[in-house]
C-alpha cells in the first residue's frame, strides 16, 4: 500500500517514454530542477525526504478489507472535526542529534493530500474510509542525511486498529521537487553511505565482475553543485562472446570521493532523480 512504490513505477514507465540522455547532461538538469525547489523553499530551516511522507501502521482487520481499496482510491472522510494548524512549531531531529525546528499543517491539510495520492478511477464504486480522529505524534523517515523522526499526524480508521500517518511538516520546510522526465539506463541508486567524504552507493547489478561471464565492474562519479550532488553508476561488463545470462540482479556498491564536503546537501540519483537515503558514518 506504499505510494512511494507506485509513483516510483510511473517515474520509470515515464523515463522509458522519454529516451535515454547521456548521464552527465540528465545530471545537470536534475541538478537545475533542483535548484529551482531550493529557491522556492528559501533560505530557511528545510530538510530532504528521501521516502514516502504517508504511512501505515498495524494489520487491516478482515473485516475491514474494504478500507483499502478505499484508501488507495484517495477517499478517507473525516466524519468529524479534526484539528487543525497548531501554533507552536515541530522538530525534524536525526539520529545524529543534529534538529531543526519546522512550522507544521493541521490534520484536515494532511488528510488532504493522503487522498491526492490517491486514484480515485482505480475504485470507482468504493465507499469513503470514515476517519475518526487525528493526533500529532513522530514518525522515523528516511531523508537525505539519514532516517529522522518527523512530526506527523496519526489518524484513526473507524472499528479498526490499522493506522494512516501523514508527515505534518510544511511545504516552506520541506524540498519536494519533480524530477526532469527522461532515464540515463544507468544503475539506480537505492541507497547511500557517507564515510568522511568517501561516498559509497548500492544498487542492483550483476553478481560477478567483469572478468567473469554475465558479470560487471561498476564504477561511481558525481556532478555536483553548491545545493546537491548527483551519482552517476557506470558499468563496464563482460564482452567475450555472447553470454546467457538469468535476470536476477544483486546487491552491489561503489565508491566515490566527493569534490567537497556534502554538509547538507542530498545525493540524488541520475536514473530516476530522486534523493537517495543516506545513512552517515564516522567522519
Amino acid at each position: 500500500m506504499r505510494r512511494w512504490i507506485v509513483g516510483m513505477a510511473l517515474a520509470v514507465v515515464a523515463a522509458g517514454c522519454a529516451g535515454p540522455v547521456p548521464a552527465d547532461k540528465r545530471a545537470r538538469e536534475i541538478l537545475a530542477r533542483y535548484d529551482e525547489a531550493v529557491r522556492a523553499v528559501g533560505d530557511g530551516p528545510r530538510f530532504v525526504p528521501a521516502g514516502p511522507l504517508t504511512d501505515y501502521a498495524g494489520a487491516l482487520e478482515e473485516r475491514n478489507e474494504q478500507y483499502q481499496d478505499g484508501i488507495g482510491a484517495g477517499l478517507l472522510e473525516a466524519v468529524g472535526a479534526l484539528p487543525g494548524k497548531p501554533e507552536q512549531t515541530g522538530q525534524v531531529t536525526w539520529r545524529s542529534g543534529d534538529a531543526i525546528a519546522v512550522p507544521l499543517i493541521g490534520a484536515p491539510e494532511a488528510l488532504g493530500r493522503v487522498n491526492g495520492e490517491g486514484v480515485a478511477s482505480a475504485c470507482p464504486g468504493c465507499a469513503p474510509v470514515p476517519v475518526t480522529g487525528a493526533r500529532l505524534t513522530t514518525v522515523p523517515i528516511a531523508t537525505s542525511r539519514g532516517v529522522a523522526s518527523v512530526p506527523a499526524w496519526e489518524f484513526t480508521l473507524a472499528d479498526s486498529a490499522f493506522r494512516v500517518t501523514r508527515v505534518a511538516v510544511a511545504d516552506s520546510a520541506a524540498v519536494r521537487y519533480t524530477p526532469p522526465a527522461g532515464s540515463s539506463g544507468a544503475p539506480a541508486a537505492e541507497s547511500a553511505t557517507l564515510a568522511g567524504n568517501a561516498l559509497t552507493v548500492t544498487f542492483t547489478g550483476a553478481e560477478g565482475p567483469a572478468s567473469e561471464t554475465c558479470g560487471a565492474d561498476y564504477t561511481a562519479r558525481t556532478v555536483e553543485s553548491p545545493n546537491a550532488v548527483v551519482v552517476v553508476i557506470s558499468a563496464k561488463k563482460h564482452r567475450w562472446g555472447f553470454d546467457s545470462c538469468d535476470a536476477v540482479g544483486h546487491a552491489r556498491t561503489a565508491t566515490v570521493e566527493l569534490a567537497e564536503p556534502l554538509g547538507e546537501r542530498p545525493v540524488l540519483d541520475v536514473e530516476y532523480g530522486m534523493p537517495v537515503p543516506l545513512e552517515v558514518g564516522p567522519r
